[in-house]
């Protein structure tokens, strides 16, 4: 058999076995960058912008009739000024995705994925150090209730820079019979709805939560080392365009809501992290907090569709 119809024979199989949506597609590729307006720190007349990069892939492969492999890769940049002295830093975050799905019966599914990441600003002059690494995981089931409905449960853990992080995640997919309609819930960190207006055009609504922290070896504040801890939610709203089958554009505007890049000493701890919770968090913010603001992304897709219609 032709590599290539090997390939496109285990994408199609895995596709149809997750069974994690009522969904026609897998998105093996994605592409994003986004850009802010000035935002203004906490009490003083200076700004900043925030941009980020991100790009992942995934490629599953099967390994018999109910489970296949999954492996990937996530890489996200970004850059501001963290101080209000005008300070630029960047910082990034490589993320590889290894695991496996496996359906357990006519209704449930299970996938679990380890998540060993590398997140760092690359400034060492020894190179990489034990506090760029970070292991993390993530399992969830799925239970079909319907064809067009799906529910969804699972826990994610990270061992983020300031502690043990837990997120229980709750949710559900679901699509309309006219395939017009798509809501994905993944709570607390992801809602993403949209709507099919035309064969090639759609728009949509999504809110996006998330938590990173990155190990500085070019500290700001004390020479013993620091970290970056990453939070913000967002919500955007987006225009969606495939000009060919399987290759999407989506034009993101949105807004931050509690956005903050904190610097920490990189001994100052919590107990454990569970959603949007610290406990035993009395950590001392090295820097100040610049406020919310608009955020502009553009994002290009490569979509894989597992029927021959490919899409309504």
């Amino acid at each position: 058999m032709p590599k290539k119809l090997q390939v496109y024979l285990f994408i199609l199989t895995f596709a149809i076995q997750v069974n994690i949506k009522a969904q026609n597609y897998i998105d093996l590729s994605q592409l994003s960058y986004s850009n802010t307006p000035l935002n203004q720190f906490d009490s003083t007349l200076n700004k900043t912008r925030v941009q980020d990069l991100y790009f992942s892939f995934s490629l599953p492969y099967k390994i018999n009739e109910k489970t296949a492999l999954i492996f990937g890769l996530d890489f996200e940049g970004m850059y501001a000024a963290l101080t209000p002295q005008g300070n630029g830093g960047s910082v990034a975050g490589i993320m590889l995705k290894l695991g496996f799905n496996k359906q357990l019966n006519s209704k449930w599914n299970l996938t679990a994925v380890a998540l060993p990441r590398i997140a760092s600003d690359f400034k060492g002059e020894s190179g990489l150090t034990a506090e760029d690494f970070q292991l993390g995981g993530l399992a969830m089931f799925k239970y079909a209730k319907t064809k067009q409905l799906k529910y969804k449960i699972g826990l994610y853990y990270n061992s983020e820079l300031f502690g043990p992080f837990f997120s229980i995640i709750l949710g559900l997919y679901y699509k309309s019979e006219n395939q017009k309609l798509e809501a994905d819930i993944s709570l607390p960190s992801i809602v993403d709805v949209n709507y099919r207006l035309k064969q090639n055009l759609f728009v949509g609504l999504k809110f996006n939560a998330f938590v990173r922290t990155f190990n500085l070896h070019d500290p700001y504040y004390h020479i013993n080392g620091e970290y970056l801890a990453k939070t913000s939610n967002e919500i955007h709203s987006y225009l969606g365009f495939e000009p060919k089958k399987g290759l999407i554009l989506r034009a993101n505007i949105g807004h931050s809501v509690g956005r903050n890049y904190r610097l920490y000493d990189i001994q100052d701890k919590v107990v454990f992290g569970l959603s949007v919770f610290r406990f035993g968090d009395d950590r001392k913010q090295l820097n100040s907090d610049f406020a919310d603001g608009v955020i502009l992304k553009l994002e290009l897709l490569y979509r894989f569709y597992t029927d021959k219609k490919g899409k309504k």
